[in-house]
């Protein structure tokens, strides 16, 4: 009777555990992705004028740029290609009516940092988008065999940016006692697997980097952590779909968490998919990596030799 006794409070325990854990993943849920369409949303604009955002002409961080100057943000631009740099900047004065600036930068490079603190020193720059980011890109290899300079552009942009940019639009940030920072991480962080050990890593550092400053300047800056899933990008070239949206659907339901919650996953099915990875074991979603990598690198071959 004693052991029986035993055995219903440890049920009990566990119930009530996943209770909790339920209905606060449920209340987080309609606090990120349910409110803000009522209107619920954080004032950005208290931050300040300008937001700078890396990696700005295409999918993600060019819907940052956009959703920022539809906000009323001046916006700096900050990408490798010029021509790019123009057309988006053009496309958002004509459209926003909003000041921009362009910065031509290849965050592939440690080097020349310094030129873009110049650039915004003077600027009053409320929020920054640490955007940019890039993956090995090619034909799945293992470590062994990978090409070192590639692996170390993958470094430079993923992580080297994100330290870089951060400390320097932070020091005006500190000054003015106001200041918000978006780094975009990746789901990938939160999964191990073969193929993916140096992107994977970078953006698990960019999430422990954020945790440890978020204890820096407290009640002065606030840090944002976005971990996306699979969204209709170059970068991840996937379709649009129910579990993939385009890049505006997934900013618009991001930027509406910003300033409200310290971590998400961006956009409301990601939030689900993520807390149902933690379910299954680790091998199994190694094992299913593995094959769709192949796959799509066999299917990416298929279409280059038609």
């Amino acid at each position: 009777m004693e052991s029986l006794t035993w055995f219903q409070t440890i049920i009990y325990v566990i119930v009530l555990y996943y209770s909790h854990q339920l209905l606060y993943f449920i209340g987080k849920i309609i606090y990120s992705f349910v409110l803000p369409k009522f209107g619920f949303v954080c004032d950005l604009r208290r931050y300040g004028d300008w937001a700078v955002v890396t990696g700005s002409t295409d999918g993600i961080g060019k819907e940052y740029a956009f959703q920022l100057a539809d906000r009323g943000f001046s916006i700096v631009l900050i990408s490798r290609s010029k021509e790019k740099l123009i057309k988006v900047a053009d496309e958002i004065e004509s459209k926003y009516n909003v000041k921009t600036k362009i910065i031509v930068y290849d965050f592939s490079r440690i080097d020349g940092y310094e030129m873009i603190r110049d650039e915004v020193r003077d600027l009053d720059v409320g929020i920054l988008v640490n955007n940019v980011g890039t993956g090995y890109g090619g034909e799945p290899v293992h470590h062994e065999n990978c090409d070192l300079q590639r692996t170390f552009n993958v470094i430079y942009t993923n992580v080297f940016s994100d330290v870089a940019m951060t400390k320097f639009i932070m020091e005006g940030m500190v000054a003015r006692k106001r200041g918000l920072i978006i780094h975009i991480s990746s789901i990938s962080s939160e999964i191990e697997g073969p193929f993916m050990n140096v992107y994977s890593s970078t953006k698990s550092f960019v999430e422990k980097f954020v945790a440890c400053l978020k204890y820096e300047n407290p009640g002065v800056i606030d840090h944002q952590i976005v971990i996306p899933g699979y969204v209709s990008t170059n970068l991840s070239r996937v379709k649009v779909s129910f579990s993939s949206p385009s890049a505006k659907d997934y900013v618009t339901s991001a930027l509406g968490t910003a300033g409200l919650v310290n971590v998400t996953h961006g956009y409301w099915y990601h939030e689900v998919y993520s807390a149902l990875l933690s379910f299954v074991p680790p091998h199994l979603i190694a094992a299913k990596l593995e094959k769709h990598k192949k796959k799509k690198w066999q299917n990416e071959m298929k279409l280059k030799s038609n």
